[in-house]
């Protein structure tokens, strides 16, 4: 029964794990989303593409 236990808890453990992963990378890009965005709004369209290139790239420095 107490290697029934460990066993368990060791299978919650890992879920809990991925569900953490799957929340950090799901906040991660909807951060990354909305910093696009906001760039896009605040720039001329003949600057966008060079800062949002920028931006993104220093976004994708992110660790997750």
């Amino acid at each position: 029964a107490k290697n029934l236990i460990e066993e368990a808890r060791r299978m919650a453990d890992a879920e809990v794990e991925r569900a953490k992963n799957a929340l950090k990378t799901e906040i991660v890009e909807s951060v990354r989303e909305a910093v696009v965005n906001k760039i896009k709004h605040d720039l001329k369209p003949a600057d966008h593409a060079a800062m949002i290139q920028s931006k993104v790239g220093n976004l994708a420095e992110l660790r997750v």
